[in-house]
């Protein structure tokens, strides 16, 4: 993800004070429940969400300080945000059955 923070020096002239590029990653877990081999039942339980990887930029120079901050506040909030993850059950009928029978 790549973010560029502008401030208005002037009115209407505004110039980039910062760039932002960022990694996250995403974890869940799939479960699937084959009981009814033609009523398959899927489950998606998120296990993770963090920034893995976060780079500040002020015109070619690296704010190591400010990366460190900002990563470990929004980790933070990501972490207690963890708590709020519920499982999402979908089904997903046998495609064999909504297929022709001439394949």
């Amino acid at each position: 993800m790549v973010l560029n923070l502008n401030v208005e020096t002037s009115r209407g002239n505004w110039e980039s004070a910062r760039e932002v590029f960022l990694t996250m990653v995403f974890k869940f877990k799939v479960t699937v429940n084959a009981t009814n081999p033609f009523s398959k039942k899927f489950a998606l339980t998120p296990k993770n969400l963090e920034i893995t990887n976060l780079k500040v930029l002020m015109k070619d120079k690296e704010m190591e300080m400010e990366q460190m901050m900002i990563q470990s506040v929004v980790n933070i909030q990501l972490e207690n945000f963890k708590k709020q993850f519920r499982e999402y059950p979908f089904q997903m009928q046998d495609l064999l059955s909504k297929n022709p029978k001439e394949l």
